[in-house]
């Protein structure tokens, strides 16, 4: 007897991880709490689902969702240049750029770039910086306005609606990876990280980046939806 197809709606999708997202916020704020307010040694649970560290569960989830976005990107150039259509490189880019973002949300690339950046503005302590102390955020900045210049034109050829989301989804996330990380910066400049309040900006942080995935990834299953239907993916076991 032939399997049966597994179905699987964008809202569920979409539900599962915003309340994924929620629910790593809410635990990483009370062991926050706990540790910082409370006073308790739970230092290493806390690393786990710490959203303002590397390598644990916050971290595997938002590659997830960063790795989520790719392979639709890559499904959507794939069928877009059998098409013929002009856009199909754009969104191949897309594609690559997602890629490099999961690698460097694992291994927190951007911040070799702090230490260089620091000493280019030649200033001899770098909490004088303020909201620049995480100095990668300079660089940073220049590869968003260069990577939104490049694709201004493909983003007016986007149905309104699905225009619309990715802007919304690049403001959510930008809000996060540049407004709140330079507040974050400022604030660690001159009190520390080691506090409630530092965790509690992170947060904000990871949450506004987030939301923004989520938001993509929401546009991305409608442009899939609308454009071709639905997208198969099929496993065939080696019988023989």
């Amino acid at each position: 007897m032939p399997n049966e197809p597994i179905c699987l709606s964008s809202p569920r999708i979409l539900r599962a991880l915003s309340v994924t997202a929620v629910n790593l916020l809410i635990v990483n704020l009370a062991m926050q709490y706990a540790v910082h307010a409370a006073g308790l040694d739970l230092h290493g649970v806390l690393h786990q689902v710490d959203v303002g560290r590397e390598r644990n569960l916050p971290t595997a989830f938002t590659i997830v969702l960063l790795l989520s976005c790719c392979a639709l990107l890559a499904a959507i150039a794939a069928r877009t240049r059998q098409a013929g259509d002009r856009d199909s490189s754009r969104w191949a880019i897309l594609a690559l750029g997602m890629a490099a973002m999961a690698y460097d949300e694992g291994f927190s690339v951007h911040e070799r770039l702090i230490e260089p950046v620091r000493a280019l503005l030649g200033r001899d302590n770098p909490t004088d910086l303020g909201v620049l102390y995480y100095a990668w955020i300079i660089p940073g900045t220049a590869l968003v306005i260069g990577v939104g210049l490049f694709f201004l034109g493909f983003l007016r050829r986007l149905p309104a609606w699905t225009r619309r989301r990715f802007v919304l989804a690049g403001a959510l996330y930008l809000v996060g990876v540049l407004v709140l990380e330079a507040i974050g910066g400022w604030y660690d400049a001159r009190r520390g990280y080691e506090n409630m309040a530092y965790a509690a900006i992170c947060s904000a942080e990871e949450g506004a980046e987030m939301a923004g995935m989520i938001v993509f990834l929401g546009a991305l299953l409608r442009t899939v939806s609308e454009r071709f239907g639905e997208l198969r993916i099929r496993f065939d076991a080696d019988v023989g």
